[in-house]
């Protein structure tokens, strides 16, 4: 049996017959790839002080890119929450890989609940995430704000799904100004469906 699968001409036959196969697969991450490039950089550019790491957030991407074509629901919850985890322990930002995140479709929990597994909630006030000295805004492709000195809150629903990211902070003008943004969830695949636009609220 060994010959057999070292001959030559068996395992030239294999990869004749794998072959377009394999190419198809390829050709599709060489798409995906590309596309999580774009959706990494977009990003990075409302986090001026984290887009010298744009290759850190992309390895982060490409793990969470696997993981989600390797497991499903509480497997993949978990797999996700831990290179999340991973990730924030290097210092990255809390805001900027939840965003990456549900660009690649997958929902990160909320810090309090993975610590609280490894039995250790108390480090939550070590580990909450930094805030920005200046983030970019845009309502629209044409309307963008410059934050400074911006207050992050996120809001999760019951089950434990990031609903809502509001940011508060000050323009170029001084004044006080708030935007917040919905995502939408299908919480029984537990992936995300929508992060709507951005919009601005009242103080």
């Amino acid at each position: 049996m060994w010959d057999k699968k070292t001959r030559p001409d068996i395992v030239a036959e294999h990869l004749r017959n794998v072959k377009s196969i394999g190419a198809t697969r390829m050709l599709q991450y060489q798409i995906d790839h590309e596309t999580m490039i774009a959706k990494v950089r977009d990003i990075l550019s409302r986090y001026p002080d984290e887009a010298h790491l744009l290759q850190e957030y992309m390895w982060f991407a490409e793990k969470l890119y696997k993981l989600r074509n390797k497991y499903s629901r509480k497997a993949l919850q978990l797999e996700v929450d831990a290179v999340y985890l991973y990730y924030l322990l290097k210092g990255r930002r809390d805001d900027a890989l939840r965003e990456v995140a549900m660009a690649m479709g997958v929902h990160i929990s909320p810090l309090e609940e993975i610590l609280s597994r490894i039995g250790a909630p108390g480090l939550i006030r070590t580990l909450s995430y930094r805030v920005s000295n200046v983030i970019t805004i845009c309502t629209s492709p044409s309307t963008c704000t410059e934050l400074y000195n911006v207050d992050t809150t996120l809001t999760y629903n019951d089950n434990g799904y990031l609903v809502e990211i509001s940011v508060v902070g000050r323009d170029k003008n001084g004044s006080t100004r708030k935007f917040v943004r919905e995502l939408v969830w299908d919480e029984e695949k537990g992936v995300l469906i929508e992060a709507k636009p951005w919009k601005e609220v009242a103080q």
